[in-house]
């Protein structure tokens, strides 16, 4: 093992425990701060670590640790190509340190995020963070052990500046839980640029690079795998920016309204839903107390939107004996609509619940009474009970929304298990306070319009009963 091999596997060794160290540091910090108020991590209330549940606080902490790699790389990798000019052109035998010392850091902050993915339990399932780490590690560590083609991995690594951006991105989203503000705005253009100008670009132009100079790579082996990991990472490119294209700048599967923003109407900027713990609750008391019907009711928001972010504050049940559209409908939801006037109270949007569990598909009459609200309210949002969730020992999200796109109602691929959904809970222990609701039998204290056309004393339309 010559020393350049020996001095690489060093930095990879030190990297791996450094990264993981930063990632335990995160978590300690936070806390921490999280004790006091009045300090501020950056430009954001610290306290809203305390409120994230321990996935979310996993993903915040790995995060934080990519952001610092990011923000690294970005210096590091530019530099390389600054104070060695020659390795632009020679990228397989050049002779620069610290490009070396560059790639070896960066296999290193590799096998730590992966090492993270599995004690912490994230992102065991996603296929494509794993495709990409998988194949980065291999070529990374080929160029380790081999001490050449450092440059034209040091070249991959421009794209770190697009993660910064990108990791900016998801920490803001766990945060603060909304896509309506300008730093938010501006941070996802300046993303867009450099996904297309930096990422994409600078990938296809060492594709090319790559396929015209096989004849410089000493062995075959070393070509192929170089050429396989730029299709792969051109290919997650292309999967990346169209994830970025639905999610923050086209709208496709979630639900969007136009903002203005610092440079013209150039994305959609995503609505935002927090469901408060009364409605969450409510709903699903609604959907155990009449396990073998189909229930419906109806959501409420306390105001209109600010900064398109919308606040389910109440539910108000209202079918379990119907399906289907009928004069009694009408009239439940007309005397839903003159109490929520009464009541300063916007309705929002529609929930269901099936009779069979399995069944998490959104009705026709489901869908016309959805319509409905829409038509007055064009933010309207449904939630289907998925009745699958509804566990007392381990009870996990029990809604899935739909939104309105292409004339007809689907379901929304981000739900509220993932840190970017546009879907949250004001208070994530509201999972367990709605199962503690069930287990207490509190089911019993709500009604809905049905069962006050059998008892017209019930009070369906506030359910003053129920204690949250």
């Amino acid at each position: 093992m010559d020393s350049c091999t020996e001095d690489s596997l060093k930095t990879v060794v030190q990297s791996f425990l450094g990264f993981t160290l930063l990632n335990f540091l995160s978590s300690v910090i936070c806390k921490q701060f999280t004790a006091s108020s009045s300090i501020k991590i950056i430009i954001m209330d610290s306290t809203f670590y305390a409120n994230l549940d321990s996935r979310k606080r996993a993903l915040w902490d790995n995060t934080v640790v990519s952001y610092v790699h990011a923000f690294m790389c970005s210096i590091l990798a530019p530099l390389c190509f600054y104070m060695y000019p020659h390795a632009w052109h020679d990228m397989i035998y050049p002779h620069a340190p610290l490009c070396n010392t560059q790639i070896a850091l960066s296999t290193g902050y590799f096998f730590a995020d992966m090492f993270d993915f599995w004690a912490k339990n994230i992102f065991m399932n996603d296929i494509s963070i794993w495709v990409h780490h998988v194949v980065v590690t291999i070529t990374f560590l080929s160029a380790v052990a081999t001490c050449k083609f450092t440059p034209y991995l040091t070249a991959t690594l421009l794209v770190e500046i697009t993660n910064v951006f990108m990791h900016q991105r998801k920490l803001y989203l766990i945060a603060y839980r909304t896509k309506a503000t300008r730093f938010f705005k501006i941070n996802s253009f300046l993303l867009f640029l450099s996904t297309i100008f930096i990422r994409i670009a600078v990938h296809l132009y060492l594709l090319v690079h790559v396929w015209q100079g096989y004849k410089n790579f000493e062995s075959m082996i070393y070509w192929q795998i170089a050429f396989l990991g730029m299709l792969v990472m051109n290919f997650l490119n292309i999967q990346l920016f169209r994830q970025f294209w639905q999610s923050d700048w086209y709208g496709s599967g979630e639900k969007y309204s136009i903002f203005a923003d610092p440079f013209g109407c150039l994305y959609s900027v995503m609505v935002n839903y927090i469901v408060s713990t009364k409605a969450y609750t409510k709903i699903l008391l609604h959907a155990t107390k009449h396990p073998a019907s189909t229930v419906s009711g109806l959501l409420t928001s306390v105001s209109s939107p600010a900064d398109g972010t919308i606040t389910i504050s109440d539910a108000i049940p209202l079918l379990h004996h119907w399906d289907t559209l009928t004069p009694m409908l009408e009239v439940g939801l007309h005397q839903a609509e003159i109490y929520a006037q009464k009541k300063e109270l916007q309705i929002v949007g529609y929930y269901q619940a099936n009779e069979v569990d399995s069944d998490k598909n959104l009705t026709s009459t489901g869908a016309k009474v959805a319509g409905k609200i829409k038509d007055i309210y064009g933010d309207a949002i449904v939630f289907v009970v998925n009745n699958t969730k509804l566990s007392l020992t381990k009870p996990e999200i029990a809604i899935l929304p739909y939104i309105h796109k292409e004339n007809q109602w689907r379901p929304v691929n981000k739900s509220f298990d993932d840190p970017s959904s546009s879907f949250n809970l004001d208070d994530p222990n509201a999972i367990n306070i709605a199962a503690k609701a069930i287990a207490d039998g509190q089911s019993q204290n709500i009604y809905d319009f049905d069962e006050h056309l059998e008892d017209v004393g019930l009070d369906w339309l506030g359910n003053g009963l129920v204690s949250i």
